[in-house]
């Protein structure tokens, strides 16, 4: 899949503040070998204060250093730097140490997690990000004169997830702590208040990416974030221009930028909503397989396969069904979003599952009046 993705400059000016530069580091379920995770580097040539959204893997950081301070003024200038973190993964935190030791002014936000402290557990090893703080709801960061930046809290993803909105300033007296000041060791400044601001794109994390669609540790959450996200590009669309709304942008953690963030946004809850139908489809055995490019003989096999089972089927088995188009490298990530769906399910008395002591036997329909529409063919072609 990755071969057919655009390919991305290592660094790309996407506005005259806006940088974002390659973490090259690519993993399996990042949306292109040759890209990795996005850090956006937000400042003016004017100013030596910056802001920098997520960072690169441990074993990708001296590359991505190398890139990095390559957009920054040289020594001896001063450069001051205030780094947000999306989320805990081990993608987007990798390159903290390296750029704490280079910058010992750096100061660290990220949303506490539910199960952490100071170390965070990434899928490459656990990671000590401290000092960080913590970030809330709706908490602003500006470089003044230039932008704005304002944390949203989006679960689903991980349960740390953040992403924020880029703002041009429309209020530049929000600082009501008289502890803060002006002072190049205080800014950007991190503020308490909601300040009125004119959007100009969302930093979506791996909550909405550039291509392809995201995993996640809890549905539930996921599809409020979504939901949460794409009331905001709307309204933030519609703010601009009531006649003919202005699409808002989406800057994603991995991938290309989003010219559309609302449709993205309905994109990914509409295609999920498809994924829990055909899980439902599945289960009641009305589910017409993808299209797959397997030879003839695979396809009678998967046919057999599936037409031998009974109306209970494991998790594993639904995804031999539903991502037949899917690459087997991604069908343990498409096993646990089967899971996150079969347990949705189940709270909603939809579904329920037999077991033989610790052993899972398999799932079943429990209320066959509820959600699937039959005709799944070709749905969601490819994604998770």
């Amino acid at each position: 899949m990755s071969s057919q993705l655009p390919p991305l400059p290592d660094i790309e000016k996407i506005t005259p503040f806006v940088t974002r530069i390659l973490g090259g580091n690519p993993g399996k379920l990042t949306t292109s070998s040759h890209s990795g995770t996005n850090s956006y580097l937000l400042g003016s040539p004017n100013s030596s204060d910056y802001i920098l959204i997520d960072t690169t893997s441990e074993y990708a950081r001296a590359p991505w250093f190398k890139r990095l301070t390559s957009c920054l003024p040289p020594p001896p200038a001063t450069t001051n730097i205030t780094l947000l973190l999306t989320h805990h993964h081990a993608d987007h935190i990798g390159g903290v140490p390296i750029l704490r030791s280079l910058y010992p002014s750096l100061k660290v936000y990220k949303l506490r997690s539910s199960n952490s402290d100071s170390t965070e557990q990434g899928d490459q090893g656990t990671y000590n990000i401290a000092p960080y703080e913590s970030i809330h709801q709706n908490q602003t960061w500006h470089i003044p004169g230039v932008l704005s930046v304002r944390a949203i809290l989006t679960p689903g993803h991980t349960d740390d997830h953040v992403c924020f909105v880029l703002s041009t300033p429309t209020n530049t007296n929000t600082n009501t702590n008289p502890n803060n000041s002006s002072s190049s060791n205080n800014i950007p400044l991190a503020e308490t208040t909601t300040i009125q601001e004119t959007p100009i794109a969302i930093f979506t994390g791996d909550t909405i990416l550039g291509h392809g669609t995201a995993v996640f540790s809890s549905l539930k959450s996921y599809i409020h974030s979504l939901s949460y996200l794409h009331d905001l590009f709307t309204s933030y669309s519609s703010s601009l221009s009531t006649n003919h709304p202005i699409p808002i942008p989406a800057y994603p953690a991995h991938g290309a930028m989003i010219p559309d963030g609302a449709s993205r946004a309905k994109e990914y809850i509409t295609h999920r909503q498809e994924r829990e139908d055909q899980v439902l489809n599945t289960l009641r055995g009305n589910f017409t397989s993808f299209p797959s490019s397997s030879s003839s003989n695979d396809k009678d096999d998967k046919k057999k396969l599936k037409e031998s089972r009974g109306e209970r089927m494991t998790a594993r088995e639904i995804v031999e069904t539903v991502y037949q188009d899917v690459e087997v490298a991604l069908h343990d990530a498409a096993e646990r979003g089967v899971r996150q769906i079969l347990e949705k399910l189940e709270l909603e008395g939809v579904v329920g599952r037999a077991r033989a002591g610790d052993a899972e036997e398999g799932w079943e329909v429990l209320d066959m009046s509820v959600g699937g529409d039959g005709n799944e063919q070709g749905k969601g072609k490819g994604s998770l």
